[in-house]
């Protein structure tokens, strides 16, 4: 969403710069470099700023990286550039509870993520290394975000947090202040008259019902209350199949329902 929403702000002509406000502790890598790559594709249409509010760490930093300038709150948690994996090792509980676990893999390192039997040593060392290519990628990006070296990234990565001033010494932001002084700064790198006070537009838009409605429908309970009470207001068959089939069709996208099926009992 927040990549469909950069990349519509990049191709709407009327919008001079893009504020990117962040507000995450962290998350996905695969979501944080989708999101890295779509800030800077739209960078090369207009500026970027990036705008952290109490937190832009890990996953948060990484995509306000790419931005063309970092504001920073005083007390925004910024940083923790940094790559971690839990993998639990649960047999001992197993054999309290009397559980047994059968996994069936194919190659040798191919169960190494199952929780069933402590790492083997050849498991741990591909594990290790898959965090230090992780961290060496989330090095590069930053390094390519900022315009800095790996090595000066790497002495204030490793995981540690920085506030503030702390944080703008350390080269992670370009300056302080809320979501107005990134707008003022949004309004300096598109060369806006300061005196000027640009329109501002949220991305993504509004919400439709269809959308609302198709989120307060994602849970099982949900489904069987809604479904309860579409039996009763609108009797037919093979109701069920098309409420799955509505909660699968996804925006834009164009959706057949057939208008009849075949039950094999």
């Amino acid at each position: 969403m927040v990549s469909k929403a950069l990349e519509q702000a990049a191709e709407d002509e009327d919008i001079r710069a893009i504020v990117l406000r962040v507000n995450s502790p962290g998350g996905s890598p695969l979501a944080s470099d989708q999101i890295w790559r779509a800030v800077r594709a739209a960078r090369k249409h207009k500026p970027v700023v990036a705008s952290m509010a109490d937190a832009a760490a890990s996953g948060g930093y990484y995509v306000a990286s790419a931005a063309d300038a970092i504001v920073a709150g005083p007390a925004t948690i910024t940083g923790s550039i940094g790559i971690f994996m839990l993998r639990p090792s649960l047999s001992g509980l197993y054999q309290k509870l009397d559980v047994t676990a059968d996994v069936f893999a194919r190659g040798r390192l191919a169960a190494m993520s199952a929780s069933s039997e402590p790492l083997a040593p050849a498991e741990r060392e591909r594990i290790r290394g898959l965090i230090a290519a992780g961290y060496a990628e989330f090095l590069g990006r930053v390094s390519t975000g900022r315009g800095l070296p790996r090595d000066a990234i790497d002495a204030v990565g490793q995981g540690r947090v920085f506030l503030g001033e702390a944080a703008r010494t350390a080269h992670l932001v370009d300056e302080l202040g809320g979501l107005d002084a990134a707008v003022a700064r949004a309004k300096r790198e598109a060369g806006i008259d300061p005196e000027v006070d640009p329109e501002r537009v949220v991305y993504p838009g509004p919400r439709t019902l269809s959308d609302q409605a198709r989120d307060l429908l994602r849970g099982e309970v949900a489904r069987e209350l809604l479904g309860s009470w579409l039996r009763d207001a609108w009797p037919g068959p093979r109701l069920d199949a098309v409420v799955q089939a509505w909660l699968a069709a996804r925006p834009g996208e164009i959706a057949f329902l057939p208008t009849w099926w075949i039950d094999l009992r």
